[in-house]
């Protein structure tokens, strides 16, 4: 049997090649520009990236093979206590001092560097920031989420890349605490800093997703029909839906048993018994979702028009398709794309409850919201129970994470807008000559006492935060879009002497609280087909086309006596003008040529009732 024979320099040799290759590729990751994570393993950072590096002796200078981990930074206050050799402390630091110079950076104050961004580095004190020029010193860590952070910086850069490669799995303040070996309430504050992070993110994915979808359906229409199929009209377009779902429910169990007459549907879930209270326990979510792109999830208090209608409208133009179940009546006075699906349609078979189309039909449906309803219940799972109060912050974070890996991270920094959090107050500004340590004149200048202020990350945390009111009637408008659409002051009193006589019969007509519900309910009606017999005749004349009253019913399969009475209104308004078809003047025929000549669609009214009779004193004519 042959003896293996053991070269010790050629084992030295491979060692020192493979330690040589590991330093590069540190070297490497160091000067890079993009966001890219390795999903392979999540320890380890990118492809090939090492756990072992080659150390360097302070004492000697000689570079240490024996010991070939390395514990992080220079830190001497954090090396032996946060010392965590199964992870890769150097490449999660480099993580966080790039989120810190993409997203927060800091600027020289002084006259002579004009706004310089600082980008000199302290080798012995990785929390402060030069000025490579004056050599002005200040903390990169101030008025950031990093807001007077206590934990090594690879701590942050490690939380977000867990995030980023376990979703939809979130990460929890218990497994942090466990990974990274420090206390409960240390990792909790760390992810609410994370928190603070993905919440001054959000609305530059939610600027994003406003202009592309502008874009995409600028003068956009769906046919007014809503019995048509529009399965091919939307098959290469994004399907923009809309729901809304509740997280942790608050059942009889909770209430004592009561149970709540007042609310219902969703809303009478998050709320306790009035008996108790009536404290909001449970989280009502608001989801805008998006066909193989963004979501956008929302706390809110109830489902009320007022309520949802200015969020959904800050997240969508109003060009946009929006598909939703029925509980949203009031979205076609706003969105002339609207489409709903009935999730309740009866089957015409005795023998099924419900429809088979009930989720799906005519191409219309909601399930991309579903969809991400799903997911988030199952990963909010993992926390057991979160208060209302942090609930947005929560669902930013979900929200965040979701959207960087559909955008990815480096969209935010192209768009070249600095996080407001990330900028210094002008009142903590310092000044050349009464400001921070400053080495570029001789000796240094004192700092100026200041008085104590409030903790600028806990009111941060407090702004974002969603603000838990009991549950209260809101005061209620009554409009045909259930959105408060009165006409305002200002347009009845610029309006001419017709005009503003409609207008004010419209105001009473919706806020008079004796008007008789059948009367809303066809006025409703009316309402609705206005809005879009307008709309079709307008993406009409903008296209160049003409349109006529024929066209007009075909088209929205409508009753030409009902077409005809909104078209008059509008003739003796003079918000349209007719032209002659080509008829002979001996035909009757009720058909013309109509051109729109305002902008908008004023609120006007269009139902006629005879006018209620007077009591009778019980005296005839005769006898007085």
């Amino acid at each position: 049997m042959k003896k293996t024979v053991i070269n010790l320099n050629q084992l030295r040799k491979k060692m020192l090649e493979k330690r040589r290759n590991e330093t590069e590729a540190v070297e490497r990751f160091e000067g890079k520009d993009s966001y890219s994570f390795n999903t392979r393993n999540p320890n380890r950072g990118p492809p090939n990236f090492p756990i072992q590096t080659v150390r360097t002796s302070p004492k000697t200078g000689i570079k240490d093979l024996s010991s070939g981990f390395f514990v992080g930074p220079y830190e001497p206050h954090l090396q032996k206590k946060y010392q965590n050799l199964a992870l890769n402390t150097q490449y999660f630091t480099q993580i966080t001092k790039k989120i810190l110079n993409d997203f927060y950076p800091k600027h020289c104050p002084t006259t002579e560097c004009n706004n310089r961004i600082l980008d000199k580095e302290i080798s012995t004190r990785p929390d402060l920031i030069r000025c490579p020029q004056c050599r002005y010193l200040t903390s990169r860590l101030s008025y950031t989420p990093l807001h007077h952070f206590k934990l090594p910086l690879w701590m942050f850069g490690y939380l977000l890349y867990e995030s980023l490669i376990q979703y939809p799995k979130v990460v929890t303040a218990t497994e942090l605490s466990k990974r990274l070996r420090i206390g409960y309430n240390a990792a909790s504050l760390l992810k609410r800093r994370f928190q603070l992070f993905a919440s001054d993110q959000n609305p530059k994915y939610k600027k994003l997703t406003y202009e592309a979808l502008n874009d995409q359906f600028k003068d956009f229409l769906l046919p007014p029909n809503e019995n048509r199929d529009i399965s091919k009209i939307m098959a290469k377009r994004p399907y923009v839906c809309v729901d809304t779902a509740v997280l942790y429910s608050a059942g009889e169990r909770a209430s004592q048993g009561r149970k709540r007459y007042s609310h219902r549907g969703q809303t009478s879930s998050i709320y306790l018994s009035e008996k108790l209270g009536g404290r909001q326990v449970g989280t009502l979510v608001q989801t805008i979702a998006i066909k193989n792109g963004p979501v956008f999830f929302s706390s809110v208090p109830n489902q009320k028009a007022e309520t949802l209608g200015p969020l959904i409208k800050e997240h969508l133009p109003t060009s946009t398709p929006l598909f939703t179940d029925q509980g949203y009546p009031w979205l076609w006075g706003i969105y002339r794309n609207h489409r709903s699906v009935n999730h309740s349609a009866r089957s015409k078979d005795n023998r099924f409850r419900f429809a088979r189309n009930r989720w799906s039909k005519n191409g219309v449906h909601n399930q991309i919201a579903e969809g991400n309803q799903r997911v988030l219940k199952t990963a909010f799972a993992a926390y057991g129970y979160i208060k209302p109060k942090y609930s947005q912050m929560y669902l930013n974070e979900f929200s965040f994470i979701k959207n960087a890996n559909v955008f990815g991270l480096d969209v935010l920094v192209e768009d070249g807008d600095s996080c407001l959090s990330g900028d210094r107050s002008p009142s903590d500004e310092k000044t050349p000559g009464n400001g921070a340590v400053a080495i570029r004149r001789k000796g240094f200048v004192p700092k100026v006492p200041k008085k104590k202020k409030e903790n600028w990350l806990q009111v941060s945390i407090h702004k974002n935060s969603y603000k838990v009111t009991p549950l209260e009637a809101v005061p209620k408008i009554l409009s045909h879009t259930g959105y408060g659409t009165l006409n305002p002051l200002e347009k009845i009193e610029k309006a001419n002497k017709t005009l503003r006589k409609e207008f004010e019969k419209y105001n009473y007509f919706w806020t008079n609280d004796s008007t008789k519900r059948f009367r809303r309910d066809r006025e409703i009606e009316y309402q609705k087909y206005a809005q879009k017999i307008w709309n079709f005749v307008k993406h009409e004349n903008g296209k160049g086309r003409k349109c006529s009253v024929n066209q007009i019913c075909e088209e929205l399969n409508l009753h030409k006596q009902t077409a005809t009475r909104i078209l008059n209104r509008w003739l003796k308004l003079k918000l349209i003008a007719k032209r002659r078809v080509g008829y002979n003047y001996y035909d009757r025929r009720i058909n013309f040529y109509i051109k729109v000549l305002k902008d908008q669609l004023p609120f006007i009214l269009y139902t006629k009732f005879r006018p209620s009779k007077k009591a009778s004193s019980g005296v005839s004519k005769n006898e007085k």
